[in-house]
């Protein structure tokens, strides 16, 4: 199974709020499949201060990028 990962999705696990740092990990384990668009990416990245994009750069790679 896919799942389309929201922007505020992206952001809690990235902020590690709502404990939501664990749901990619968990769903992962299950066998699915993480994914965002390139509109989700843009969003995150356009709110990221300089010293999270490393992190930002991390999570977002590791997820199967839509085309919309």
């Amino acid at each position: 199974m896919t799942y389309l990962l929201d922007t505020n999705v992206i952001v809690d696990v990235l902020n590690n709020r709502r404990g939501r740092p664990e749901l990619p990990l968990r769903l992962a384990g299950q066998g699915a499949l993480l994914a965002c668009t390139g509109i989700n990416a843009a969003e995150v990245y356009s709110g990221a201060r300089q010293d999270e994009i490393p992190n930002t750069d991390r999570l977002l790679r590791s997820l199967r990028l839509l085309v919309v």
